[in-house]
């Protein structure tokens, strides 16, 4: 749908905000509404009063803040109780995030949470009587908004905003009504969109789940139904084929080699690559978080052995048990936190163990692996141990052929699904933005 655009504007006398509509003021955040940094702690203190919290993550995850969330029991003084207690119309920030481009985060308040009291790490923005609190909302979600939190966040390790920052902040001011109008009509819009945000979704996980169906059947059954079977052992899994075999990873490996758990140094305008655990998600390899490093350094990093092509890279942690296949034509060495699998190629597939790695067994073990654990880690004796149904290696390379063409059509699939949800998402940012900087008239149509 197209929109119509006002019929008069003027400059704004703000470089980057170009012109607005003739009869709108441009003007700081702190002329429309009061900004309070909260400072109520989750920590109960005794001889103060017992209140529900709402905290970081309920802002984070929530576009409204309602009693549908269960919110954190702490205490608050007097003072805080009503400096801090929510109003149905407030908008709530997130103030501190480990990056610049993820801060100010904002959440409309409805009559739900009245009472609740904003926590630690999070701005209350209560508007004044010129302005709505529903366009407020809108303002600060836009993305004019969020390039002002971006470049007004300091810090080096964790950033955040000042009071001056956010009281500083550049908005649009309509006059009331309008603003009225403009919130009605972004809310049945980004409604709309959201249900379909939300159906993409869907169908991605639904993709997956179907992706990672064929990858179960074809490394633990096989293709052929009517073969004999016989009892896996494994209450889960139930019956495998017959004439496949019971493994361990380091049954059928040539080789493990893990890394130095050191760093090697950066250094540009190098051609020996250093994988990282970021180079390695969903089964595919990416120059992502990687770097280059000397050749002095990559002799070092490669004395246990020298990758190559048809090697498993796994990632020990953050996150754990993630599998690629090794780069061809790319001379690289193991950054920290990472482990290469090296099949006996006479029993094992190279392409066959990169699905069984990610079949149901071998990610069942993991998953036990890391109970108990904060952050879990994979050692070498743990891929050793690592359980696999290996069939005759000729059978293994029919079971990829199918695999490979099934996988291939999916992922495809799921690329266009992401495109489309990528586009939904832009376009629910851009007519945000476009409405509350005045680029489209919607008076009429609210």
């Amino acid at each position: 749908m197209e929109y119509k655009r006002y019929p008069k504007y003027k400059e704004s006398d703000v470089a980057w905000l170009g012109e607005v509509p003739e009869h709108w003021m441009v003007r700081r955040l702190k002329w429309v509404a009061k900004c309070r940094n909260s400072n109520v702690d989750k920590k109960s203190v005794e001889g103060q009063k017992p209140v529900e919290l709402c905290n970081y993550t309920d802002v984070y995850y929530n576009e409204r803040i309602s009693n549908n969330i269960s919110f954190m029991v702490a205490t608050a003084s007097d003072e805080d109780i009503v400096r801090f207690s929510l109003r149905a119309g407030d908008t709530i920030i997130t103030k501190d995030s480990e990056t610049p481009d993820d801060i100010g985060i904002p959440a409309l308040v409805d009559e739900s949470a009245e009472g609740v009291i904003c926590g630690y790490h999070l701005t209350l923005i209560r508007p004044l009587s010129i302005a709505d609190g529903a366009y407020i909302f809108r303002v600060v979600e836009s993305s004019v908004s969020a390039a002002q939190f971006y470049l007004g966040a300091s810090g080096v390790t964790r950033y955040g905003l000042s009071k001056g920052t956010i009281d500083g902040l550049v908005i649009n001011v309509p006059p009331l009504e309008e603003q009225q109008k403009i919130a009605t009509f972004l809310d049945r819009e980004t409604t709309r969109i959201d249900a379909l945000i939300k159906k993409k979704q869907r169908l991605i996980e639904l993709l997956k789940e179907k992706r990672q169906a064929v990858i179960t059947q074809a490394v633990t059954k096989g293709l052929d139904p009517n073969v004999p079977m016989k009892d896996s052992g494994v209450e889960w899994l139930g019956e495998v084929p017959e004439h496949w075999s019971f493994c361990r990873m380091k049954d059928v490996c040539s080789s493990i080699i893990d890394c130095k758990n050191r760093t090697p140094p950066q250094v540009d305008d190098s051609k020996y690559f250093v994988v990282r655990t970021t180079c390695v998600k969903n089964g595919k390899f990416s120059t992502d978080g990687g770097y280059f490093t000397d050749h002095k350094s990559f002799i070092e990093w490669t004395q246990r052995g020298t990758p190559r092509a048809g090697d498993i890279l796994i990632t020990r942690e953050a996150p754990m048990g993630e599998v690629c296949l090794a780069p061809e034509n790319i001379p690289f060495c193991l950054g920290q936190r990472m482990m290469l699998y090296r099949p006996a190629q006479e029993l094992l597939d190279q392409n066959f163990a990169l699905y069984a790695l990610q079949g149901p067994l071998v990610q069942d073990f993991i998953s036990m692996k890391s109970q108990g654990s904060t952050v879990g880690h994979l050692r070498v004796p743990d891929v050793y141990n690592m359980p696999i149904l290996v069939p005759p290696i000729d059978e293994q390379k029919e079971i990829m052929k199918y695999v490979e063409k099934r996988d291939k059509s999916l992922t495809t699939l799921l690329k266009k699904v992401k495109v489309s949800l990528e586009l939904l998402i832009e376009h629910r940012s851009a007519l945000i933005t476009a409405a509350v900087t005045g680029q489209i008239d919607v008076r009429n149509i609210a």
